[in-house]
């Protein structure tokens, strides 16, 4: 078993640039932000440009929140985020949390333009299961390809079990064939994680 750790960080914090350093020799492999609990804006995005600068000079993965909710929802928003800092670096690896549900199709743009951005499943998948997401996101995936899709469960929120089950039953309901479930169940997160 291999573990890996992100850890949010404040970017507010004056001495933000060194932790970040300091988080990459403790054996960190990302960071994140979560706009709607810490209170994101577009006045931030600045200094969340220099952590993921830092960030991806030590070679970690930038993880930015992507639910999509709370009476917050028009007021902080992780899919604008990506979107701005993808116009700022496309190099750095960046982990579109949850998908953004029924945001995915704007996250499957921004991906078009930047290359280093990767979808993660966990929590929408199971949450908007039922709704006009799952269309989406098999459409995002068809057109994106499996390579950028990552399996997760947000446990404890999700379970590993029912969000396997879901994936299980999103898999073979829009027909993903047995490459496509392997990319996205395992072997695009060992391969951004360098395992």
């Amino acid at each position: 078993s291999v573990n890996k750790f992100t850890a949010l960080v404040d970017f507010r914090d004056k001495n933000i640039e060194q932790k970040i350093i300091n988080w990459k020799l403790a054996g960190g492999c990302g960071i994140k932000f979560h706009p709607y609990l810490q209170k994101i804006d577009e006045n931030d995005y600045s200094l969340i440009e220099r952590c993921v600068e830092v960030a991806n000079s030590v070679e970690l993965i930038t993880n930015i929140d992507c639910s999509y909710g709370t009476l917050g929802l028009y007021n902080f928003s992780g899919v604008n985020l990506i979107c701005s800092l993808s116009k700022k670096n496309k190099k750095s690896k960046i982990v579109a949390l949850h998908f953004g549900g029924p945001k995915i199709l704007d996250l499957t743009m921004i991906a078009f333009a930047n290359e280093s951005l990767f979808i993660d499943l966990s929590l929408s998948l199971s949450f908007w299961k039922g709704s006009s997401v799952w269309n989406d996101l098999a459409f995002s995936i068809k057109t994106l390809g499996s390579s950028r899709f990552l399996f997760g469960s947000d446990h404890p929120f999700i379970s590993h079990e029912r969000a396997y089950a879901d994936f299980s039953e999103f898999s073979e309901e829009y027909n993903l064939d047995n490459v496509q479930i392997c990319d996205i169940l395992y072997k695009n997160s060992k391969a951004l994680l360098k395992l």
